[in-house]
């Protein structure tokens, strides 16, 4: 089943799947860590890419960079705690319920 089906029963209900997933709180929760991950590599990216680069300055962007993944390692609690607040805001229903993990079957 693709989006580009014919069929407007499949397009509708692949339409809801989607946005059911996205409007999913665990789903809010990685786009919010991967912003905090990504916001600071983006500038370390460019500062790279750039012909004339001084690399005394490109190094001391990746120890920025390191230094802010250790304290976003260290400081979970708060990016879901951001994370929340602004699901709240944006009326994304927050489930505290622990998602079973999936366990494969052994077939012998």
């Amino acid at each position: 089943m693709s989006l580009s089906s014919n069929k407007v029963d499949e397009k509708h209900i692949m339409a809801i799947s989607i946005k059911k997933k996205i409007e999913s709180f665990v789903f809010f929760l990685m786009l919010c860590l991967w912003a905090r991950v990504l916001r600071p590599l983006h500038g370390i990216s460019k500062l790279l890419q750039k012909q004339d680069i001084d690399l005394q300055k490109a190094l001391d962007r990746l120890t920025d960079a390191y230094t802010c993944m250790q304290q976003l390692r260290n400081d979970y609690c708060s990016v879901v705690e951001n994370a929340s607040n602004l699901a709240i805001k944006w009326g994304i229903l927050i489930d505290d319920k622990v998602a079973r993990q999936k366990k494969s079957k052994i077939v012998f």
